[in-house]
């Protein structure tokens, strides 16, 4: 069982990042979304006496032989990663993997195609796939995938049923086989409800119903006066920050809503999950396309209903018997009270376990650290989790606090340029002082090489000189050599 694992996270659970730090580095991975599987693996592996190492959710083929050597394992939580406009990523990993003398296990990857899974959308990735898959398969026992749709494709790729493990999104596994939902009672135009929206510019992606599920978010937010958008994109976090921005979840919504947003603060973006958790906990419904906004709130006990835009959103739905329905199926005067009236929990309650036990087959499987065969250790993990006081969430800003903030940052990057300009300087007069004491040193240097030529031309003349003596004149010629040399020197 491997000791030193690198994990593929943005940050480790324990590790408290604040916003602006988060926005900066990035640690989401563009997506917040990410935080939540990322997370769940890491506790899942950490037992006494495994280190494990961040890897974050690029990845470099040059870092290879550093891995190999400093770990002992490397595990890759993943998404929807056989996309493709992912296809550039997947083959700097099929690079990285191919490069790896180490296991490497991928837990949770998937296809993203259209609402009728229909895999000929893939034929551009099929090659990169294949690689990648080889490559990882060459060093785990299975990879774990998604749901059907992705088994299918492998399959259909060449890869046998035996080497194939459907284990789902791990981040349904963040508190092991304990699952709890709440029922959401009867929604009314106070109900505190949150949405969740999937970027408009995305819709490229074999998405249906983007720009529906913008107008669904209009009505309500106009409609239900405490509900919020909980945002994921990391675009929209910037955007949140700094103002402007494109490409954010807050694209295609209309001048009034990003009004009452802002106004009153009901977009939030939340840096860590367990914060996130909470927040959604005291919510009475959820709703919206993005599959782990939705999973975070079913994670906080609040009962969730996805929007299935492709194929990956409804293969975790269909899996694990979460509410959901097609994005072309449903039309513009769908209500928030209609979904919850119509959501059934049953199953997914009751069929939790089994998945959560075949997810933790899949880790054995792979010789992987399993925090679940240690009674309490899971709880103990939480806990400590608990003590930790993480940044609450990012929210919608009126302009004149954007424009502040601006022109704090501003300030501050004008001081952090004047320093610099201090330091270059005074570097520039150090160098300057170098260079002339270097000259001065060259100098002496071309002098005593010059001596030592001399002296070499006249010691070869006076070596010439003796071979032809006799040995009393040469006895004679050596004092006279050590005379003139004591002279010399």
């Amino acid at each position: 069982m491997p000791k030193r694992i690198l994990l593929r996270i943005g940050k480790a659970p324990f590790e408290v990042v604040n916003i602006l730090e988060s926005d900066e580095r990035d640690v989401a991975g563009t997506n917040s979304g990410n935080m939540l599987f990322a997370q769940s693996v890491f506790k899942t592996l950490s037992i006494d006496d495994v280190e494990i190492g961040r890897h974050g959710y690029g990845a470099n083929p040059k870092r290879a032989d550093f891995i190999n050597e400093n770990y002992d394992a490397v595990v890759l939580p993943m998404a929807n990663s056989f996309r493709v406009a992912w296809a550039p990523a997947l083959e700097n990993y099929y690079e990285l993997v191919r490069r790896l003398k180490i296991p490497v296990i991928v837990a949770g990857v998937g296809v993203q195609t259209d609402l009728d899974y229909n895999l000929d959308n893939l034929k551009p990735i099929d090659d990169i796939s294949r690689r990648f898959v080889s490559a990882v398969l060459d060093r785990s026992a299975s990879i774990g995938v998604r749901g059907e749709c992705s088994a299918a494709y492998l399959k259909k790729l060449g890869f046998p049923e035996s080497s194939i493990d459907i284990i789902g999104c791990p981040s349904m596994f963040m508190y092991g086989e304990n699952l709890a939902i709440r029922d959401p009672g009867t929604i009314s135009l106070d109900s505190p409800i949150s949405i969740n929206v999937t970027s408009a510019f995305k819709k490229g992606c074999f998405r249906n119903g983007l720009d529906l599920m913008l107008h669904l978010a209009d009505n309500h937010i106009q409609k239900y006066r405490n509900s919020v958008v909980i945002c994921q994109e990391s675009r929209s976090l910037t955007t949140m920050l700094w103002g402007g921005g494109k490409g954010s979840e807050f694209d295609g919504i209309s001048p009034e809503s990003i009004y009452e947003l802002t106004a009153n603060k009901r977009a939030k973006f939340f840096v860590d999950p367990s914060t996130w958790f909470d927040y959604l906990s005291k919510f009475q419904f959820s709703f919206g396309t993005r599959l782990h906004g939705n999973i975070a709130s079913i994670l906080g006990g609040t009962p969730a209903f996805i929007l299935a835009p492709d194929s990956r959103t409804r293969e975790l739905a269909e899996l694990f018997h979460i509410p959901y329905r097609r994005m072309d199926e449903i039309d513009e005067n769908l209500d928030a009270r209609e979904l919850a009236e119509s959501a059934d929990f049953s199953r997914m309650l009751n069929g939790h376990s089994a998945l959560f036990e075949n997810y933790v087959k899949f880790i054995k499987k792979n010789n992987l650290p399993c925090i679940y065969d240690f009674p309490g250790k899971a709880e103990e993990f939480d806990r400590r989790l608990s003590t930790e006081r993480f940044p609450k969430a990012a929210e919608t800003c009126a302009p004149d606090v954007i424009i502040e903030r601006l022109g704090k940052f501003r300030r501050e990057t004008l001081l952090t340029l004047r320093k610099l300009e201090k330091q270059v300087t005074q570097s520039e007069r150090k160098a300057e002082r170098l260079t002339a004491s270097n000259r001065k040193r060259d100098s002496r240097l071309k002098k005593l090489i010059a001596m030592n030529a001399s002296l070499d031309g006249r010691l070869d003349r006076i070596e010439r000189r003796i071979s032809r003596l006799g040995t009393s004149k040469l006895s004679r010629l050596r004092s006279y050599a050590k005379r003139k040399l004591k002279r010399l020197f």
